[in-house]
């Protein structure tokens, strides 16, 4: 907790205009509108080379997790960084990250994300939600090495906005338990329109910004939350063949289907965050979390 409540310090802002109010709109604009911008840069370089050679390079024709799409996520990731440490006047290692021990960091959350989305998998299976299957084919290996690279800076993308930037700028103004609760709301907030969409899942996503929350609360380091949020999603959809969060991905690992119409327990079109199962475990981790701050305390 000592290395979060740096992060909160560090913002030298106190109103709550610039702790709330703006943080929230420039959290909307990098969202929404960033992506615009490296989808526009995308296809500026595509029209170029393809002007220029006389070539159809097929730069805008892949899919979301493909390698332009991992592409756009790193600049994403990039432009977002800097758009933040600027509006906020902070230094990039106050958003929590630091090549320090990065790569035991790293390890630490890839660990734990494919430890917590196992025990979902395991637990939607034993309470008879999906019937899980090997379906793995040596031509899926290559799309495999390429979701994994995506989902590394998918969730990196996603814990920057909401855990390393929103989370430090509200604490400071309303305190951890408020901040935790608004940044989680607004996490499932723009999940809203993913396909699926019932209230479990809204609730699992809330749940989810608050595990994610905590843990960033007691480690302050961005890579254990940003890989952890990364192999979750990685392994729930490449791994265990569940949609991830409404998306489904078709070269995994293995395949879980539904094997009943109670969406409560399979998840339905939404995934396995769609399940009673994810509550369970999303409730233990955050149980065990504020075990661990009260203990720090």
């Amino acid at each position: 907790m000592i290395a979060y409540k740096k992060r909160e310090a560090a913002i030298p802002f106190d109103s709550k205009t610039r702790l709330i109010g703006l943080p929230i709109l420039f959290s909307i604009l990098l969202m929404f509108f960033v992506p615009l911008l490296v989808m526009g840069m995308i296809a500026g370089i595509s029209f170029l080379i393809n002007t220029t050679l006389g070539t159809d390079f097929p730069l805008m024709k892949a899919g979301q997790v493909s390698f332009m799409g991992t592409i756009q996520m790193i600049l994403m990731i990039v432009i977002s960084a800097f758009i933040i440490v600027k509006i906020s006047e902070i230094k990039i290692a106050d958003l929590g990250l630091s090549a320090v021990n990065a790569f035991s960091k790293i390890l630490i959350g890839t660990v734990s994300g494919f430890v917590a989305i196992s025990a979902v998998a395991l637990l939607v299976n034993l309470i008879g939600g999906v019937d899980t299957v090997f379906v793995f084919k040596p031509e899926y290996i290559g799309m495999l090495l390429v979701g994994f690279v995506y989902f590394s800076f998918q969730g990196t993308y996603e814990e920057l906005i909401f855990r390393g930037y929103l989370l430090p700028h509200f604490s400071k103004k309303m305190g951890i338990v408020g901040a935790v609760i608004l940044s989680s709301a607004l996490f499932a907030l723009i999940h809203a329109f993913n396909p699926g969409m019932t209230v479990m899942p809204i609730v699992n996503l809330f749940l989810a910004g608050v595990v994610f929350a905590v843990v960033y609360y007691y480690t302050g380091n961005l890579l254990i939350v940003g890989f952890a949020h990364a192999i979750w999603n990685y392994s729930q959809g490449f791994i265990y063949g569940s949609n991830v969060s409404g998306i489904k991905l078709t070269e995994t690992i293995f395949k879980s289907a539904s094997t009943t119409d109670n969406i409560l327990l399979s998840g339905g079109i939404f995934g396995f965050e769609g399940s009673i199962a994810t509550t369970i475990v999303g409730l233990a981790i955050t149980v065990l979390f504020i075990v661990l701050i009260q203990k720090k305390k």
